[in-house]
């Protein structure tokens, strides 16, 4: 996956992840999809089909997870949500993200989000509706977030790139 494609496809998971939100609440206009829950529900959703070599978003490219304070964050995507204006600090702007053009998305790729959407919401409908604070609790519970941000508070280090070995190995947690 190029960069561009990297960027594009995270459009189309935000856009993905609002779509959600509106099916559950009926509107998207006030919302909180901050960027501090869309990347929580980002690596939830990066969780999903590991087992299947090639169905999830690791082995599609967002593999740069590091540990960070509040849990695990893909840096690139983080670095995404920095540079564009459709989502802040507090909510998503959905009318804004709507103008990104993610038409040129791969169909492999649209197909592989979709799956991974469809088994996280089977999983759990409602982890769209939990607070940004109480994803950080659940992403907290993540093994390979807890080994590497013990390492990087051991070495007085900000930040510790995550093993994505030990992502796809660990046991998942999609209820608090």
């Amino acid at each position: 996956m190029t960069f561009q494609e990297k960027k594009q496809a995270t459009a189309y998971i935000l856009l993905q992840f609002a779509e959600w939100y509106k099916e559950e609440y009926k509107t998207i206009d006030i919302n909180d999809l901050s960027i501090l829950k869309s990347l929580k529900l980002f690596f939830l959703l990066s969780t999903i089909n590991l087992d299947k070599d090639g169905e999830n978003l690791i082995d599609l490219g967002f593999s740069k997870y590091i540990a960070m304070p509040f849990g695990p964050v893909e840096s690139d995507v983080y670095d995404f949500f920095k540079e564009e204006n459709y989502i802040n600090k507090s909510k998503l702007d959905y009318n804004v993200l709507k103008l990104e053009d993610t038409s040129n998305l791969d169909n492999d790729y649209k197909s592989i989000i979709n799956n991974c959407l469809k088994e996280l919401k089977s999983i759990n409908k409602n982890i769209i509706k939990l607070s940004a604070s109480l994803l950080v609790d659940l992403t907290h519970k993540y093994s390979s977030w807890i080994i590497s941000y013990n390492y990087a508070i051991m070495n007085n280090m900000s930040t510790k790139e995550m093993s994505n070995d030990i992502i796809k190995t660990e046991e998942k947690f999609y209820f608090i």
